[in-house]
Formats: structure tokens, C-alpha cells, sequence
């Protein structure tokens, strides 16, 4: 992902479902997993929708989905 390209907030579902992941799966990725580092950019565990920045440090911790182009 380059850093100039556009990233829209989604919600965490959306990104669930843009990896391929349930809602248990991504919570845990975000809430657990990633956590320390995705709050260093701003993130909360009670947030529904993810600011671009959060996506962003999400797909540089987890990668790049299938699709490159869902996000």
C-alpha cells in the first residue's frame, strides 16, 4: 500500500469481511493482537468505525487483503 493512496474509514465489519475474517476473528486481530500498536495511531476498542490511519497500521501489521483494491 502506498502512503499517498486514499483510504476510506470502514467499519470493523467491513474489514472483516474485506479479509475474508468473522467478526471474532478481526476483533481479536484488532482488540487483542494488534492492539498496542493500532492505539499508538489513535485506535479505541470501542470505535465502529476505523479512521484511515487505523486501516492503514491494520494492513501494514497484517497485510495486504486478497483484493488490494477493497480498501
Amino acid at each position: 500500500m502506498k502512503q499517498n493512496e486514499n483510504i476510506e474509514p470502514v467499519t470493523k465489519k467491513l474489514l472483516g469481511i474485506k479479509y475474508g475474517l468473522s467478526a471474532n476473528v478481526i476483533g481479536d486481530y484488532l482488540n487483542v493482537q494488534f492492539f498496542e500498536e493500532l492505539q499508538k495511531v489513535g485506535y479505541k476498542k470501542e470505535m465502529r468505525i476505523l479512521p484511515p490511519i487505523v486501516v492503514r497500521k491494520f494492513v501494514e501489521l497484517f497485510g495486504e487483503p486478497l483484493n488490494a483494491n477493497d480498501l
